[in-house]
């Protein structure tokens, strides 16, 4: 027992030197999800001081704005963190989501289950054009803050990533909310999900908040200590957390409060807001929600009412796979009639697609996305006939309309980076970009057959103006375009955003507007300009429609953290003009407007500036473009200052060049005029010039150091070994190149390997070389067995988590005699050559929760062909397959399933060894087999040339019972387990242990058989019978035993010295005993 307790402790000393993890072997497939290409991309780059900037195709004119982006915004989350990037950011930029869902980056970390991996990939951040110049410059932005906090918090020098990785863990809403915070600042969506969860009590404690939830509530959190005690303090934490490895301790010793005290004020400040705003605004009652109850949570993105108001057509999207769905108001009947996508696990999804509109009563039309482009589909109601048409001219549509006779259509769509209104005359296939230039314009609608109302952030009502970066602005206005003569016209002109304008008849538009500070509905008079509230909910319409016939409102909105349609009882009051206090992110707007326009007054008397007071924010009136310009819109990032503070943020995007004006104050909604001239300002530390961008340059394919792994690993037949492995990739990780070593403990046996994938297409190309080598010798004699193998593989993404492969390859054994003496000098090596094929399918929708906490289903069926050259009896196959399902329970308790069958044939079939672990610590084959006399390994069954060791598969884990306690051409193998983390359970807090945090208790049960041929019921099974052999007899004798082999158990799972370890005690049941209980000490993960 101390000889034991002395190897074990020298064992786990040698695997800490040489990696953080250890690999399990048979019981843990290789599986792994997809990326699909649909399209080949040729790359190019641009350089800036801080980014190396790549695109593809013609999107040089987005990559240069992404250039201007990305410098102005490290400029100032440098300044806000305290901190700069130790190298370059490599900065890659694509045209859609659709386009970064194809991207390789990332997928060999996210499928990896080998440990001990030291990472040299340099910063990445990856961010698509969204639909609009805002939605990009915050996907930049976020990008950037998330590489400066990662780099700030776990990088540096190789020492400190080491080091951080182990002693820093950071609760979910510090990193994640602080990236959400330093993008977005204070945002309507953040107030609006704030409000709602403090109204319904779910955030108690922050640490006990995970993913999105928990990046909302951090972003809060830094909002209030922004607020509350300055954005200085901001970086003092960062830099203090980093210092003192515990984010409590570092706000406590920076704000002079405890945590939990910041906590509790943190609530109690929001949960005001809310209770305000729940007293001022309405919440829908039930009876006018319409979507059907379902236990998912479903993202509802579009919505349209048919002309009759009968039909009403919305999307759903869950995790990437979306469907749209056609509910009759009469008879309340709900049908599927479009549905597609895939569900993504682990990358972006785009909720933009698909989007809908109605012609008249007859047609629904919709736009979704077929292999990354544009597709158009429409559904006849009447018949249900479906007609698809691409729109691979376009990168990606974000709405559009479709008028009544069915002969045009207006689009809100991308071409080359940016988006525009383009009209589409369906009966010639005509394409007409009506704006085509650098503003955003959004949400088109046709009123009649002639005119487009839209909204857009542009300064002018002039078409053709040229446009930059600076003059982008997060301040939407609507517009009327007269399609055929090109003429614009402006409909609002307010410092609010107005959006997603519908039309209800000829002479009124129905559209968003946050100037309260929550998206509710406004209708606008074509006639007199005069706008009017319609709605006073309580948190922000999402999306609506309405029309002239049913005089209803439908609506998406979300509350109690869930989406539902409405739709009001008709007719809705359109004549109302209800009056809405501002919320509290509102009033700090006109607070700050106010005092920045008191700051550009100049030379301006005093005494005119003592008369201004903080304005109530109201709409002003629709003029047209003059010199002097109304105030800027409110910017969403709202950061309060002292009087005597410079605001050098002042918003999330915009910052160079900032237009002003005065307001008169009012106290409630009226018509507003400027009544000071237009001060233009640019304020110091906000932005820079026009970055200086060099290139483009074509990019080559350079492969560079990504990744070194090291894998300890027990072999049953070798013993210990480790598996040193080092991988190169391009940058883009489409040409990937593996090599690997495996010495064992013997120093005579080894595995040697390399690779090479090809990633860059829709099919996966991979070539790989092995060389096996087994050494094996007793007292009188001494053998090599050698397998070297080359394989050509091809693998089609039938999506996301689907694959077939087909392997066609070589494989050659060798049998070499090492006995001392010239008998073995003499005796000839023995080599065999196959050729053979190779088919694969793999399955993988599983979702990582945490070390060992999986969720989802995943599985592989695997056949291979080996084709004796030269000796058609050497010729044998094999079937295998292998199934899990991990079933959540409660919380993180889950159930997990396996259940796995092996199958070979031929004419020179080989054998599973059932039974045992594997990286079985102290279990190796050499020393706890069973003694079955039937044993395959024991050399002197099969004569000098047992090269079926070459062959050998081990089918575990089958607990309670030595290795190959059963051995036969075919096995089954079931195993349940009921994973418990035990602290994670009983304990929502942060857990810094790394020990607690994973620390696991397992329920198991475990149930197998091995047999030769037949069933294992057969009575002639080689484990239902015994033969002897007497000369000239031979006896069989006939036992009827069980030949099912049963174990039950429980275990420990948790991390030691940064190896997850496994130790269990089990009792194996053998022909109905209950046997001794047998202790397993192992490496490794899942079952």
């Amino acid at each position: 027992m101390r000889l034991f307790i002395r190897t074990l402790c020298i064992y786990i000393t040698v695997l800490c030197l040489f990696g953080q993890k250890a690999q399990a072997q048979a019981a843990q497939e290789e599986y792994g999800k997809n990326r699909i290409q649909y399209q080949v991309f040729k790359w190019q780059y641009i350089t800036t001081n801080n980014f190396i900037i790549f695109y593809y195709d013609n999107n040089e004119a987005l990559a240069r704005t992404a250039a201007q982006y990305a410098e102005t915004e490290f400029s100032r989350l440098s300044d806000l963190f305290g901190f700069s990037s130790y190298s370059r950011i490599r900065l890659y930029v694509y045209a859609s989501k659709a386009d970064l869902q194809q991207s390789n980056v990332g997928l060999e970390q996210e499928n990896s289950i080998v440990g001990g991996r030291t990472n040299f990939i340099k910063s990445i951040v990856e961010v698509p054009f969204a639909g609009n110049q805002i939605a990009f410059r915050k996907e930049i932005s976020r990008g950037v803050a998330q590489t400066l906090l990662n780099d700030m918090m776990y990088g540096g020098s190789f020492k400190d990533v080491v080091q951080n990785n182990y002693l820093l863990l950071l609760p979910d809403w510090f990193i994640g909310g602080g990236v959400r915070y330093a993008s977005d600042g204070w945002s309507i969506e953040l107030d609006d999900q704030v409000r709602d969860a403090m109204s319904t009590r779910r955030w108690r404690k922050p640490s006990n908040l995970l993913g999105e939830e928990a990046e909302i509530a951090g972003q809060s959190i830094w909002n209030y200590i922004a607020e509350k005690y300055g954005r200085a303090n901001i970086s003092n934490i960062l830099n203090l957390t980093r210092i003192m490895r515990n984010e409590e301790n570092s706000i406590g010793s920076t704000l002079a409060i405890p945590y939990e005290k910041l906590i509790r004020d943190w609530r109690n400040y929001y949960s005001a807001m809310a209770d305000a705003a729940a007293a001022s605004y309405k919440t829908p009652e039930k009876t006018n929600r319409i979507s059907h109850k379902t236990n998912r949570k479903w993202v509802y993105n579009d919505l349209a009412v048919s002309e009759n108001g009968q039909l009403v057509a919305y999307t759903q999207n869950y995790e990437g796979r979306y469907r749209v769905l056609l509910l009759d108001r009469q008879t309340g009947r709900q049908s599927i009639v479009w549905k597609g996508g895939n569900r993504l696990l682990s990358q972006r999804v785009d909720y933009q697609t698909p989007i809908l509109a109605w012609q008249g009563n007859a047609a629904l039309h919709v736009i979704s996305l077929h292999n990354a482009q544009p597709e158009w589909l429409a559904y006849d109601v009447a018949t249900g006939k479906k007609t698809k048409t691409s729109l691979a001219q376009f990168k990606q549509v974000y709405s559009f309309d479709v008028t009544t006779d069915g002969k045009n259509m207006v689009l809100a769509a991308q071409q080359e980076g940016q988006s525009d209104i383009f009209l589409f005359n369906i009966v010639r296939g005509n394409v007409t970009n009506l704006t085509k230039d650098f503003y955003d314009d959004q949400q088109p609608q046709f009123i009649g057959n002639e005119s487009i109302v839209f909204s857009s952030n542009r300064l002018s009502d002039t078409l053709g103006k040229s446009a930059t970066y600076k003059d982008i602005f997060n301040n939407y206005n609507l517009f009327e375009l007269k399609a055929h003569s090109k003429t614009l016209k402006r409909l609002t002109n307010t410092v609010f955003n107005e959006t997603r304008p519908r039309v209800l008849d000829k002479n009124n538009i129905v559209f968003l507007s946050d100037e309260f500070g929550i998206n509710n509905l406004k209708k606008l008079d074509l006639a007199t300009g005069q706008c009017s509230s319609i709605s006073e909910w309580e948190y922000s319409v999402k999306n609506f429609d309405v029309n002239e016939n049913s005089q209803a409102i439908t609506f998406i909105l979300k509350s109690n953290n869930q989406e539902n349609l409405y739709q009001t009882a008709a007719p809705a009051n359109w004549n109302s003009n209800l009056v809405n206090l501002p919320t509290r992110r509102q009033d700090m707007i006109a607070d700050r407007i106010y005092r920045q326009n008191v700051k550009s007054l100049g030379a301006v008397a005093a005494d005119t500036a003592a008369k201004l007071t903080p304005p109530t924010l109201t709409v002003a009136p629709v003029v047209a473009d003059t010199a002097a310009k109304p105030v800027v819109a409110p910017k969403d990032t709202i950061i309060m200052l002292n009087t005597n503070e410079i605001d050098i943020r002042n918003y999330v995007f915009e910052s160079e060049k900032i237009r002003k004006s005065s307001f008169k104050p009012s106290l409630k909604p009226q018509l507003l005029k400027p009544s000071l001239p237009t001060v233009a300002h640019t304020e110091a530390g906000t932005g820079q010039s026009n970055v200086s961008a060099t290139g483009p340059f074509e990019y080559l394919n350079r492969l560079g150091l990504n990744t070194i792994s090291t894998t300890a690993t027990l072999d049953p037949l070798r013993g210990l070994g480790f598996l040193m492995e080092a991988t190169m990739t391009d940058m883009f990780e489409n040409h990937k190149i593996k090599a690997g070593f495996l010495p064992f403990s013997d120093l005579r046996s080894s595995n040697i390997f390399m690779e090479y994938q090809y990633l860059k297409r829709r099919v996966d190309f991979k070539a790989r070389m092995d060389k096996q080598s087994y050494y094996y010798s007793n007292e009188s004699l001494a053998r090599r067995y050698n397998l070297n193998k080359a394989q050509l593989t091809a693998a089609y993404p039938l999506s996301l988590a689907h694959r077939i492969e087909v392997s066609p390859f070589v494989a050659q054994t060798r049998y070499v005699n090492l006995d001392d003496g010239a008998a073995s000098m003499s005796t000839p090596d023995v080599k065999q050559l196959y050729s053979g094929i190779g088919a694969e399918y793999v399955y993988d929708h599983t979702v990582s929760h945490g070390i060992n906490m999986l969720e989802g289903t995943r599985g592989k069926v695997r056949f291979e062909q080996y084709f004796g050259m030269g000796n058609s009896q050497k010729s044998f196959g094999n079937l295998h397959i292998d199934l899990r399902h991990y079933q959540p329970i409660h919380k993180e308790l889950v159930l997990a399933l396996r259940g796995s069958f092996g199958h070979f044939f031929g004419n020179a079939a080989k054998k599973y060894s059932l039974g045992g672990m594997d990286n079985w610590i102290g279990g190796d084959g050499r020393f706890n087999r069973s003694d079955n006399e039937h044993d395959p390994l024991l050399e002197q069954q099969q004569g000098d040339q047992n090269v079926d060791w070459l062959f050998m598969q081990f089918a575990t884990n089958l607990r309670g019972f030595k290795y190959n306690t059963m051995y036969g051409r075919n096995y089954m193998l079931f195993n349940a387990e009921l994973r418990i983390p035990i602290v994670r359970y009983l304990y929502r807090g942060t857990i810094s242990s790394n020990f607690l945090r994973n620390f696991q208790l397992v329920a198991f049960a475990d149930a197998g058989t091995a047999w030769q041929s037949g069933s294992p019921l057969d009575r002639d099974s080689n484990f239902g019978s015994k033969t002897t052999y007497s000369n000239p007899f031979t006896i069989t004798v006939n036992e009827f035993y069980n030949p099912i082999l049963s174990s039950y158990g429980a275990g420990l799972r948790t991390m030691i010295l940064g190896y997850y370890v496994k130790a269990d005690m089990a009792w194996g049941v053998q022909n109905y005993e209950v046997l001794s209980p047998r202790f397993y000490f192992t490496l490794g993960y899942d079952f």
